[in-house]
């Protein structure tokens, strides 16, 4: 395991063993103008890992 690189309200990146690798980790908590609401959107960390790994891929 790395060491957390960044932490946002929704979103952490960590590093790997690989340097030229980045691991993303999505929560399923909803951001809104700067506010996290206290409820959850099921999958929703799933749905937007799935999402950045389609646009890094391209």
């Amino acid at each position: 395991m790395g060491e957390m690189l960044y932490q946002g309200k929704v979103k952490q990146v960590w590093s790997t063993d690989d340097p030229s690798m980045l691991e993303f980790r999505f929560t399923n908590q909803i951001s809104v103008f700067d506010q996290i609401i206290p409820s959850l959107i099921p999958r929703k960390g799933e749905s937007l890992n799935r999402t950045t790994a389609h646009w890094f891929n391209l």
